[in-house]
């Protein structure tokens, strides 16, 4: 892994847009993962929280239902009765709906068992309230209180009590469950940071690297340019001093009246000073040429031996 990233490190632009997706890509997964961990945590909070609702909203009105039923049979009272009908469809409504938000089978058997029983105690309570009407109680009374509704009554607490059981150890499960997930996206977490760790520090030191080289390599452009300027200042003041000199060269030579030439080797041609030019007899815009006009006012005595030596010269003999 390390090697693959020194290699990689050679072209850094590439590399470093490589880790910046991949770190996108790892974040968002980690990002998703915990989304979805806390979305089912929060869908099985709220899944709990309506079936506990609705088992107290059934043990309520149950309660309400069995004790206005024996009321309305013990006293006679029409009040009791009507109580009995208003919360009738409570009651209903509450195993309805606890059937309906209940997602497992067999959680539907222990609620069939209840609505089952709830529906024959209904039954025999509304018997019960048909002979009050009659006033037969006694016989109203023996309903509510024989073997048959006890029986019922045991159903409908036998079918509850086993849904609530149910409930618990899958509410349970579901627990330890999430709790695993937990455990498993922190080690995941664990492991992504170290995975990023292991990518994004060989590019803070690659990166910390360039950064001290090109502090470097700016000090040292900063110390090149300063030498230049003092170069350049140097020199400034060095072509002054010739600038002056050759002025000062110019005036002694006018003083004394001496004649320069100078003869470039290389590119044959000859410079003559004005006073030079003057000696001979001419002016400073006159006598243009090379090394002939030398040659061409040479004694004829003279001429062939200076001719010679200057050859013997320009081929090293001499």
């Amino acid at each position: 892994m390390n090697k693959y990233i020194k290699d990689n490190l050679k072209n850094p632009n590439l590399f470093l847009f490589f880790a910046i997706v991949s770190s996108a890509i790892i974040l968002l997964l980690i990002g998703t993962h915990t989304y979805n961990a806390m979305e089912d945590v929060l869908e099985n909070s709220t899944h709990s929280q309506l079936i506990r609702a609705n088992i107290e909203n059934i043990r309520l009105f149950d309660e309400v239902l069995t004790s206005s039923a024996l009321l309305a049979v013990s006293t006679g009272n029409s009040k009791w009765e009507k109580r009995y009908n208003f919360f009738e469809p409570k009651l209903d409504s509450a195993i309805n709906e606890l059937i309906r938000i209940d997602s497992l089978h067999a959680f539907h058997l222990t609620l069939e068992m209840t609505d089952s029983a709830n529906v024959r105690l209904m039954a025999m309570e509304q018997r019960a309230f048909e002979l009050v009407h009659l006033e037969r109680q006694n016989e109203a009374y023996e309903i509510m209180t024989g073997s048959e509704y006890a029986r019922q009554k045991a159903n409908y607490s036998k079918g509850l009590s086993a849904f609530i059981k149910l409930h618990e150890m899958v509410t349970a499960q579901q627990q330890t469950r999430l709790t695993n997930l937990a455990k498993h996206s922190r080690w995941v977490f664990g492991l992504v940071i170290l995975l990023l760790a292991m990518v994004w520090l060989p590019i803070e030191r690659f990166l910390r690297k360039n950064r001290v080289q090109m502090l470097k390599q700016n000090q040292e452009l900063e110390l090149q340019i300063q030498a230049r300027k003092e170069s350049a200042g140097k020199l400034q003041e060095s072509q002054k001093q010739i600038e002056k000199a050759r002025e000062q060269l110019q005036e002694s030579i006018k003083a004394s009246r001496v004649g320069l030439w100078d003869w470039n080797l290389i590119t044959n041609d000859i410079y003559h000073s004005p006073e030079w030019k003057k000696q001979i007899g001419y002016e400073d815009d006159e006598l243009e040429g090379g090394v002939e006009i030398f040659m061409s006012r040479l004694h004829p005595n003279d001429a062939n031996r200076v001719e010679e030596a200057t050859k013997e010269f320009l081929s090293g003999k001499r």
